[in-house]
């Protein structure tokens, strides 16, 4: 209510804004929709909403659109990471470099490129609030067709699949060479091999995969196929898993303990 801003207060309760938590989602479009046609204005009122969240320890929004990016990348486990070294705004996020992530503890490239790679192309749009990945019906939270994706090293067409809706092993499965090469797999050979593999990827047991997600070890899915639940797993020693591919140590002891502190969720 201060200034020539004061003029808008009808104006906004008239568009429904009845509490604070409404005003921290208004944006220039909504605010333009309601009939704030001033710029500096519109630039004013979110400002002012932005500060009240800051002054009463709410979340802030850029912090917020990290958190977003990183589950877009399947990385939510490293956003405790990033704000701990303060990462808390995206020009930060875009600086960060291999050896910087190396540094904050993300020691895989292939988490490092995924995590660089959604930021670089992140360019203002608005992000989904939900608080988990899109397109998980597949696996009860694990997008398969991004996981599909990773595994052939072509990661960076997930934002394309997203664009097209492309969210379910279901609808991967359907694609055909014209539709991939209009949404940017330009060879011929990568389409074929996407195809294949959309067909191919089977995962029996949802909580298995889901645990080999988070150990960054889905590309041994298939060795997994025939094991009936996580209680199965529990029985694997260091013998069984270096014979079904998993050579380092470090791995395979990461993954005993997941699946010795897998709990089902009640139903």
């Amino acid at each position: 209510k201060k200034g020539r801003l004061k003029q808008h207060v009808k104006t906004l309760q008239k568009a429904k804004v009845a509490d604070v938590e409404d005003g921290y989602k208004l944006d220039e479009k909504k605010l333009k929709k309601a009939g704030v046609d001033s710029s500096k204005d519109r630039a004013k009122i979110i400002k002012a909403f932005k500060a009240h969240k800051k002054e009463n320890g709410e979340s802030d929004d850029e912090a917020d659109t990290i958190r977003k990016l990183l589950i877009k990348a399947s990385m939510k486990k490293y956003y405790p990471l990033f704000k701990k070294q303060n990462v808390d705004t995206v020009k930060k996020a875009k600086a960060l470099q291999h050896k910087d992530l190396r540094e904050m503890g993300i020691h895989l490239y292939r988490e490092r490129r995924d995590i660089i790679e959604q930021f670089e192309k992140y360019n203002g749009e608005e992000l989904s609030s939900a608080g988990s990945d899109s397109g998980t019906s597949d696996s009860g939270g694990v997008n398969m067709v991004h996981e599909v994706l990773r595994q052939q090293y072509m990661s960076r067409h997930i934002p394309d699949f997203d664009r097209m809706g492309i969210t379910t092993l279901r609808q991967a499965r359907k694609l055909t060479q014209t539709q991939l090469r209009s949404m940017g797999v330009a060879l011929y050979l990568q389409r074929e091999r996407l195809i294949n593999a959309f067909a191919d990827y089977r995962p029996k047991n949802k909580a298995i995969m889901k645990i080999l997600i988070d150990c960054n070890l889905a590309s041994h899915a298939r060795e997994f196929e025939k094991l009936i639940d996580v209680e199965d797993a529990k029985n694997l020693t260091h013998s069984d898993l270096r014979a079904m591919g998993i050579n380092l140590y470090g791995q395979r002891e990461r993954l005993m303990r997941a699946f010795m502190e897998f709990k089902p969720k009640s139903k």
